[in-house]
């Protein structure tokens, strides 16, 4: 538990993220329940920087975890962390269909981009027909915004849809 505490003292800093992740990749080909343990402990430790938590994101995405699956959730929908980007990256690593309707309310309430970037990624890891019809919709300009992006922003959300669409229409069945 010791190491626990050191690799937690760590994660505050995001030069030590990379070396976080492989610390817990090598210690989950050894003993995945306390790699898992270690995850979760980081991944929602207020005092990890949002870097070491974004790294972590898909591996605790990974984790085969309903409880811990609806805890993300909840901390989105919520707005139970300011780290908005780590959990929707946890989201689309969990890519489960239970997250669609909240990650869609998500880009459309939000209104910093890169949050907006990382959903159309989340969406592309979920295929089903309503992600399709989304993705589709950020394309073809089809969606609402308040406030209106900029063009440029525009053009990188359509673009983002674009490649997200295409990862969809690659694997749907």
């Amino acid at each position: 538990m010791d190491s626990f505490e050191k690799l937690k003292s760590l994660a505050k800093d995001e030069a030590y993220s990379e070396r976080i992740v492989q610390v817990t990749k090598e210690l989950k080909s050894r003993n995945v329940e306390e790699a898992h343990t270690l995850i979760k402990i980081l991944f929602f430790s207020p005092e990890t920087h949002p870097v070491v938590r974004y790294a972590l994101a898909p591996q605790l995405g990974q984790i085969n975890n309903p409880q811990l699956f609806n805890q993300v959730l909840s901390y989105l929908i919520l707005k139970a962390s300011a780290d908005t980007l780590s959990l929707i990256r946890a989201l689309k690593y969990f890519a489960r269909p239970e997250a669609i309707v909240t990650l869609i309310q998500s880009f459309q309430q939000d209104n910093f981009l890169p949050e907006r970037l990382e959903i159309l990624d989340a969406l592309a890891s979920i295929h089903t027909p309503e992600t399709i019809e989304f993705l589709s919709q950020v394309y073809n300009n089809q969606i609402n915004y308040e406030p209106v992006p900029e063009p440029k922003e525009l053009q990188m959300l359509r673009e983002h849809a674009s490649s997200a669409l295409s990862k969809c229409l690659m694997r749907f069945d």
